[in-house]
């Protein structure tokens, strides 16, 4: 991952949680909600939450699985993982955070019972390469929750794209000051291939067996969910 990208998320850090509060109108917290409640994970489990931000998912995890398990988010921005840390409950000492590239985990392979990455994924240049790491780390029959943005199907495209293209951009500079940043996020959204496409992708690493699709928000939002063989 570039410098510039890693810059700009610690750049962004501070106010990354109202940005995305704003930006979705909070329908994040939504599709967080929903995603989580779809990883299955042993009261005494491991999880993984890659690219965990300012650790949102990771505290939604242990809030539904309990003291006994052990999670750890990663993120390549130690900005980042500062904001996490601070933000913390600290009554959660079964949840860790850790600096960690995607694409080079230092965890040994099939420990953990379950990983994730919600809307970080496409940000990872090697994109093989890190569904290919995060699946070595994960115990077979294990699963690997992906959460990311798409296309909403017609008629709504037409206003996310008007939305993506032209109000995200200038929000984000009005709020961050940056003005490189969410200009960033539409291009690596249009890019990104979503639904089918990305299943193809996951199934070319001969690494799971089974991979279901779930949209939210008419297309603007897939979850993955894949299973290790």
């Amino acid at each position: 991952m570039s410098e510039q990208v890693r810059d700009m998320f610690s750049d962004i850090s501070a106010e990354y949680d109202l940005l995305n509060d704003v930006l979705s109108f909070g329908r994040h917290r939504c599709w967080k909600n929903k995603f989580v409640k779809n990883i299955k994970l042993p009261n005494d489990g491991k999880h993984l939450d890659v690219a965990t931000g300012t650790g949102d998912i990771a505290e939604l995890v242990v809030k539904k699985y309990g003291m006994k398990t052990e999670i750890i988010g990663v993120d390549f921005s130690e900005s980042m993982i500062i904001k996490a840390r601070f933000r913390k409950n600290s009554k959660y000492v079964n949840l860790d955070f850790q600096t960690g590239d995607a694409t080079d985990l230092k965890y040994p392979d099939n420990y953990f019972d379950s990983v994730s990455i919600s809307f970080g994924i496409r940000n990872i240049p090697s994109l093989v390469k890190a569904i290919e790491e995060m699946g070595r780390v994960i115990k077979p029959g294990g699963l690997l929750a992906i959460m990311e943005f798409g296309t909403p199907s017609q008629p709504f495209n037409i206003i996310y794209k008007f939305y993506s293209k032209y109000l995200i951009p200038n929000i984000g500079k009005i709020m961050t000051g940056n003005d490189f940043a969410y200009k960033y996020l539409p291009e690596t959204i249009k890019k990104f291939p979503y639904g089918e496409e990305f299943k193809k992708i996951v199934i070319s690493t001969n690494i799971f067996s089974d991979i279901k699709v779930s949209k939210m928000d008419f297309g603007a939002v897939f979850a993955y969910y894949c299973t290790k063989k």
